[in-house]
């Protein structure tokens, strides 16, 4: 078995609502080699992330049916996968503190650069993160992100 076949691709579940910065967040993570899933909204994003098929979520705190919030919360009861939790710049800095509260591993706002989701995924896709700037806590290999709980 080669190094390729035994180590796949990581599966990231986008939860977001608005369909431009989903389908940029897709394209991005896919031109970087990850399989992404999009979900629109807070409920179909729970049951995807409870299905088990991912390696980590991207998840936006504002979200039709169940607030970002709310899904990470249920998300970290349940599994032990990664959640970063995406807020609009203009959010309370509360916000980013309450998605640590309930067991997000990062936060990014918006409107991001593609340079930080890169930084943050370089020590462990082959390269260090860009000068400057510094990666995520320690880090899942198969998809770049994670936590060190």
């Amino acid at each position: 078995m080669t190094a390729y076949q035994a180590q796949a691709p990581a599966r990231i579940l986008v939860i977001e609502d608005d369909q431009d910065i989903a389908e940029l967040e897709r394209d991005y993570l896919e031109a970087s080699g990850y399989f992404v899933t999009l979900a629109a909204d807070g409920p179909k994003g729970l049951t995807l992330g409870l299905s088990g098929g991912f390696d980590l979520a991207i998840l936006d705190v504002m979200l039709p049916g169940m607030d970002g919030l709310s899904v990470c919360r249920q998300l970290r009861e349940r599994t032990s996968m990664p959640v970063i939790m995406v807020t609009a710049r203009g959010e309370d800095v509360d916000a980013n503190i309450r998605g640590l509260g309930v067991g997000a591993d990062d936060y990014v706002t918006k409107p991001f650069a593609q340079r930080v989701g890169r930084s943050r995924e370089g020590p462990t896709r082959g390269g260090a993160a860009p000068q400057g700037e510094k990666s995520a806590r320690p880090v899942r290999s198969r998809c770049g992100w994670g936590t060190s709980r």
